[in-house]
């Protein structure tokens, strides 16, 4: 029975972590260690914003130019709306993106911005080769995989719960 009461105390643990935590701090870098620090730097219209969940969205990009990573002509990118500057459909930015397993992030910190408010970044970016963009099919709205991953929790701490129940029962 201990070993029960021990078990439970250790699962709702678990689920009183704290998810999100919103101090954060960034600081401005030049557009040269930007351009330097991050993987994919391009210039493109949001063609789409898709809700992940209550912090993230996916967002699609026609993409206009290259300059650093990025070689298709669309992508999709995750982003972190728990704090700062969000994209909107229809505008066209500047991106500072990190490229993630299998997929791009436009992280909190990053530099991104509305191409009309991008002066400093025109300027360093002109003097920039850019990569030729390969033509590919606008991607369809990604799968949002967190319902899936929930139930595999739940089914997998339900199936705990039962075998420790047929172990108690069993003695």
């Amino acid at each position: 029975m201990r070993f029960i009461t021990g078990l439970l105390m250790i699962l709702s643990m678990i689920f009183l972590l704290p998810v999100t935590s919103t101090a954060l701090s960034s600081d401005s870098p030049s557009i040269e260690e930007s351009f330097e620090s991050y993987d994919g730097v391009v210039i493109g219209s949001i063609d789409a914003v898709y809700k992940k969940n209550s912090s993230n969205n996916y967002v699609r990009v026609k993409v206009e130019k290259s300059y650093k990573g990025v070689e298709k002509d669309w992508i999709i990118f995750e982003e972190d709306v728990s704090w700062g500057q969000r994209t909107e459909e229809g505008s066209t930015y500047i991106l500072f993106l990190d490229e993630q397993i299998r997929t791009w992030e436009n992280p909190l910190c990053s530099p991104s911005k509305v191409i009309s408010d991008t002066s400093e970044e025109n300027e360093f970016l002109k003097d920039q080769k850019t990569l030729a963009l390969k033509e590919v099919e606008k991607p369809d709205k990604p799968i949002n995989t967190s319902w899936f991953l929930l139930g595999g929790g739940v089914l997998f701490i339900g199936g705990l719960f039962g075998l420790v129940a047929y172990q108690v029962s069993k003695n």
